[in-house]
């Protein structure tokens, strides 16, 4: 088979994201552009990591279950049964 990854690919408009943008503007993007991954580039050049969707929904879940000790900073209480 000589298809090319580029065949893959031709007519699709990459996404990026830059290191200094939030994690709801990830989600964001990959919701309006329906995508479970995007490359990180430094200065819009250099790929300097991956991010997909795991990724964010693991350091939701590390959030979400980190138990409440500051009511200033805003952090969840601690998940349990009843809050599924």
């Amino acid at each position: 088979m000589d298809l090319k990854v580029n065949d893959l690919i031709s007519g699709q408009k990459l996404i990026t994201l830059s290191p200094d943008e939030t994690v709801e503007s990830a989600f964001q993007k990959f919701h309006t552009s329906r995508i479970t991954s995007a490359p990180v580039l430094e200065n819009s050049q250099k790929i300097i990591g991956l991010v997909d969707v795991l990724d964010l929904m693991a350091l939701l879940v590390q959030i979400a279950t980190k138990a409440l000790n500051d009511v200033v900073v805003g952090e969840s209480r601690k998940m349990t049964t009843d809050d599924m």
